[in-house]
């Protein structure tokens, strides 16, 4: 386990810059202890990849989540909510999955699950394959070979924190800026992790366009249901039946 000054310059004498992590600890290889989605722009247009961090914003506490930003993609973001090791891979994988369904629902302009790159346009790619048993993602404040960033290393957040600038991360540490309390991300989290989630749940924030507490969420005017919420629908019927 690389924990110290010596193992992270033995670890650069291999070549080994950028750090990349698993979701699960090594007493228990199957279950995670977070949730993932990547929001992966297409095109330099980053407005597009804050509004679905601040959707997923929107969402995450409807569900009993905490969700928080990193700033550890090279030109999206990854929103990650704390969960109890509950679910293996493919629970936590399809919970996921749900919620990206929902955000290409909401908004299927600007939202894409399209694999293909070529497929996508300009919309952004809602990346929920990064839940799945031994995947990865860069870990906080890892080094990356790009340019430097356009905020501080190290940032803490409000509940209307989101960057505003595309996360070029940096030489020696990523910004993890709190997407939904003001506290620091990744590995340094103390957030209580949220009982995992259903997707029953979902689908009922979804339908009531509204969290519990009777805020609105900002998921813009009620429409007539897309083709994609449809599926939605079907697809968690068949869950909880």
């Amino acid at each position: 386990m690389a924990d110290n000054a010596p193992a992270l310059v033995f670890l650069a004498s291999q070549n080994c810059l950028v750090f990349h992590t698993c979701h699960v600890h090594r007493d228990s290889l199957d279950r995670p202890d977070m949730v993932i989605i990547d929001l992966d722009p297409s095109d330099d247009d980053f407005a597009k990849v804050r509004h679905g961090a601040r959707l997923l914003r929107d969402l995450f506490p409807a569900l009993g989540l905490v969700p928080f930003v990193k700033t550890t993609g090279s030109r999206g973001l990854h929103v990650v909510a704390p969960i109890h090791r509950e679910l293996d891979c493919d629970g936590v994988s399809e919970f996921a999955r749900k919620v990206a369904q929902y955000l290409v629902a909401t908004d299927p302009a600007r939202f894409t699950m399209d694999i293909n790159k070529k497929k996508r346009g300009d919309r952004v790619f809602v990346d929920y394959l990064r839940n799945g048993q031994a995947q990865t993602t860069v870990a906080p404040y890892s080094a990356r070979a790009l340019p430097a960033p356009p905020w501080p290393s190290r940032s803490a957040g409000t509940s209307s924190t989101t960057p505003s600038s595309t996360p070029a991360a940096g030489t020696s540490a990523t910004s993890a800026s709190a997407c939904g309390t003001s506290a620091t991300c990744g590995a340094t989290s103390t957030a209580t992790p949220a009982r995992s989630p259903t997707p029953a749940r979902l689908w009922r924030i979804y339908d009531r366009r509204r969290c519990p507490s009777g805020h609105r969420a900002d998921l813009g005017a009620r429409r007539p249901e897309a083709p994609q919420a449809r599926r939605l629908r079907a697809s968690v019927a068949r869950d909880i039946s």
